[in-house]
């Protein structure tokens, strides 16, 4: 590791840091999404309206129009 010469820890305060505070396993990557969301909308949802969609699409397509005619009033 390349060290400038402000920098506040060398390396091994930075690795006295990491067994401290979190351990090497606490530098890996992780994802940043949230594992609960709580207004999730449900799976019989989700699968109804990708029902609709696909019956819009089918109208769209039997109709030989542009999809944004075929739209609830």
């Amino acid at each position: 590791m390349k060290m400038h010469a402000n920098a506040r820890l060398s390396l091994k305060g930075r690795e006295l840091l990491v067994d401290r505070v979190e351990g090497v396993d606490g530098l890996l990557d992780r994802s940043s999404a949230p594992v609960l969301v709580a207004n999730r909308t449900e799976e019989h949802r989700l699968e109804v309206i990708a029902a609709l969609r696909r019956l819009r699409t089918e109208i769209v397509e039997s109709l030989d129009t542009a999809l944004s005619t075929c739209r609830e009033s």
